[in-house]
């Protein structure tokens, strides 16, 4: 019971960091076998769940047979970027990636280093 609250919790988690991203585009080799955590995250953004929370997130997925290493664009919703490439990575580490990010642009959350220097003002 415990492996199922747990990831019950980190799927909710994982909803919620989604909430703020405006468009993510996943670059992948269909026919390398470092690029499934690219597809598993593009799976995961088009997911019913990812699409209830945020109808607006706008997702790309392209087919790129250069032989590139797959990589993943973010943008969120105030302009930010963030360039990711999860060759040989974990979906947990990309998905830590993408909350060291997307946790301070969540509503209600006040980034402590913007707050320190608004006070030191």
């Amino acid at each position: 019971m415990g492996k199922l609250k747990r990831s019950l919790r980190v799927l909710a988690r994982a909803r919620n960091l989604f909430v703020v991203i405006n468009e993510a585009k996943v670059y992948y080799d269909p026919f390398d076998k470092n690029a499934t955590t690219a597809r598993e995250m593009l799976r995961r953004f088009q997911s019913n769940a990812v699409l209830k929370n945020n109808p607006k997130i706008l997702v790309e997925g392209h087919q790129d047979i250069t032989h590139r290493p797959p990589r993943i664009e973010i943008q969120y919703h105030d302009g930010d970027k963030q360039h990711l490439f999860p060759s040989g990575l974990p979906v947990q580490d990309i998905l830590g990636m993408i909350e060291s990010v997307a946790r301070w642009k969540l509503p209600g959350a006040q980034n402590p280093f913007v707050a320190t220097a608004a006070k030191s003002k």
